[in-house]
């Protein structure tokens, strides 16, 4: 496994704040966040305010269904040490489990 980075707030909280662009048209997007090493994600929120995604897929850390008038995505982590952060989205059909 390579080496983790370093995160300057260690320890600490941070805060990270994603613009989302227009989310297309019926079509459902799911934003994940997940970290290795020694971290956390303390919350994951959209403005406006999603959905939580309540069975994420294995591995896949904290979820969120975006609402299709998402402006921005709020995720908040603790972080103690060495450690590397995933973020990504998968999309599919309105309604679909996560």
């Amino acid at each position: 496994m390579p080496e983790l980075p370093a995160w300057p707030c260690s320890p600490g909280e941070v805060e990270v704040d994603i613009p989302i662009a227009a989310l297309p048209k019926d079509t459902a997007v799911r934003a994940f966040a997940r970290v290795q090493g020694d971290a956390r994600v303390v919350s994951l929120e959209s403005e406006p305010p999603g959905n939580p995604v309540a069975a994420a897929p294995p591995g896949s850390g904290a979820g969120i269904e975006l609402p299709g008038n998402a402006r921005r995505l709020e995720l908040r982590l603790r972080v103690d040490g060495p450690a590397a952060l995933d973020l990504y989205e998968l999309r599919g059909a309105p309604g679909a489990a996560g």
